[in-house]
């Protein structure tokens, strides 16, 4: 039996698109999308060292404390991640097989999270549902990651398969 992509339904142009974003990047361009990246993880490290430079100014009590140690912990664990796909595309190199930066695992965890933003939003303010142009931002990254993780993975699993003897 043969397995059908789901995108082999796609028109010939949009098939043609897609493949296309699917090949490598130039090089330039992994330099100056890295950049950004560096320069965004020093400054979680500056908040962070900041933070541990002044922190006995900061809350009184226990949870305020907490509160800053939890917020400061997360702003390292950011900008650790930043920092290590800045490094990837620095290098030139992916550890990834398929030369990705992210596995479909990560990328349908980040699709699941982009989508249900914009539901918790609406539950914590209901004026959100003003700000439409946040939803269909959050939805199209969702897509994206999806359709990115299920190419990724039936590309994989298609690879792996045993040929047929002819």
């Amino acid at each position: 039996m043969k397995l059908i992509p789901p995108w082999s339904a796609m028109p010939a142009t949009l098939r043609a698109d897609s493949e296309r974003l699917l090949q490598r990047a130039p090089r330039w361009l992994e330099v100056v999308c890295a950049a950004p990246l560096v320069i965004f993880a020093f400054t979680l490290f500056y908040g962070v060292a900041m933070y541990l430079r002044f922190h006995h100014y900061y809350g009184r009590n226990f949870r305020e404390k907490s509160l800053d140690w939890s917020v400061s912990g997360i702003e390292a664990l950011i900008g650790v991640a930043l920092l290590g796909l800045a490094i990837n595309l620095l290098r030139g190199a992916s550890r990834r097989s398929d030369g990705g930066l992210f596995s479909p695992t990560a990328l349908r965890t980040w699709g699941v999270l982009f989508a249900l933003f914009p539901l918790v939003l609406i539950l914590v303010d209901r004026s959100a549902i003003l700000h439409f142009h946040l939803f269909f931002l959050c939805w199209s990254a969702a897509i994206a990651c999806m359709a990115l993780a299920a190419k990724r993975g039936s590309a994989r699993n298609h690879e792996d398969s045993p040929r047929p003897i002819e």
